[in-house]
């Protein structure tokens, strides 16, 4: 989608310049916020229920992401400790192995 092509842009910037665009890494850091129902999509931040996670996160990996941290971003401590629990258990596992893997 929209990383992929400001992506591609840096790679053909990175070119121009005269560097190695297979050199180029993709890595950033976003908000999430993983809730029970479904919600609705924010430019620059993980929202929604599982299955929108792993979806968003399957297009940061097509895209050749490198390295992605994340930053839950609920206020109280008990309900963040619930997300990455969540987290951990429902989409983690899905991104452990290679994607030709999971074909």
């Amino acid at each position: 989608r929209e990383l992929s092509s400001r992506f591609a842009n840096v790679r053909r910037w990175a070119a121009r310049a005269g560097r190695d665009p297979n050199l180029i890494d993709l890595n950033c850091c976003l908000p999430i916020d993983l809730t029970e129902n479904a919600a609705p999509y924010e430019e620059g931040a993980l929202v929604g229920n599982c299955v929108q996670i792993r979806t968003a996160l399957q297009a940061y990996e097509q895209a050749r992401l490198r390295h992605l941290a994340l930053q839950f971003i609920v206020p109280h401590w008990p309900e963040r400790m619930g997300q990455i629990e969540l987290f951990a258990r429902e989409v983690l596992p899905s991104l452990r192995n290679p994607p030709e893997a999971r074909q």
